[in-house]
């Protein structure tokens, strides 16, 4: 079945949201994973990590619930075990009230459409491109 526009360009935020965010972490390219704290370049098995997962919409893209991770913590370590130390990291982070906002607010309904996405899409195109250039 052929993908509909719709998920083709959330396809296409996925890619650069995620670029955004790891680039974000990073300093001088190098980001440390939220979770083990293993440091690695941005590009090198490092991905946008959710605390929320990344099937609840309403977090998917927020830049509160994601963060560099390393490949391995997030996808082959204990999901438990992780969820629990990507918590106390992000509590760390940004502050045990945006953490429960963020806990709270996954249970939204959130909808979007085309447009929706092709505004994010330009917006972190543009925040990619700006840290890429200091780089």
């Amino acid at each position: 079945m052929a993908k509909s526009e719709q998920q083709k360009l959330k396809e296409r935020l996925d890619r650069v949201f995620s670029q955004y965010i790891r680039l974000r972490d990073s300093k001088r390219g190098y980001c440390k994973c939220i979770t083990c704290g293993d440091v690695r370049f941005w590009k090198d098995r490092m991905h946008c990590g959710h605390y929320i997962s990344r099937g609840i919409l309403i977090t998917r893209f927020d830049e509160n619930n994601c963060n560099a991770q390393c490949e391995s913590c997030n996808l082959w370590k204990d999901k438990n075990e992780m969820q629990l130390s990507y918590r106390e990291s992000l509590c760390e982070k940004i502050g045990d009230g945006l953490v429960r906002a963020l806990e709270q607010i996954r249970h939204k309904v959130f909808k979007v459409d085309e447009n929706w996405y092709t505004e994010k899409i330009e917006y972190y195109q543009k925040k990619v491109n700006k840290i890429l250039d200091k780089l």
